[in-house]
């Protein structure tokens, strides 16, 4: 089983177990491989609409986050 096959076994085992409890469940990895790169992996089960707007939400927040964090530095 290559190294890749046995990560993806890992998600799914980790979706499986998670869906049985959620509506929806969207997984997001990454691998660092030294000078290689990166490796990134994504999976999700249930409602895309769910998982899709969830995304969406996070990256929103965690934006939000960040320019919160700089108004704050750029206070007098």
């Amino acid at each position: 089983m290559s190294d890749e096959s046995d990560q993806m076994e890992l998600i799914d085992k980790a979706l499986g177990q998670l869906a049985e409890h959620f509506d929806s469940v969207h997984i997001f990895a990454t691998r660092h491989l030294g000078p290689e790169g990166t490796e990134a992996y994504s999976k999700g089960r249930g409602n895309f609409y769910a998982r899709f707007g969830q995304m969406v939400r996070f990256v929103e927040n965690e934006k939000e986050g960040f320019r919160e964090e700089i108004r704050k530095e750029d206070e007098p």
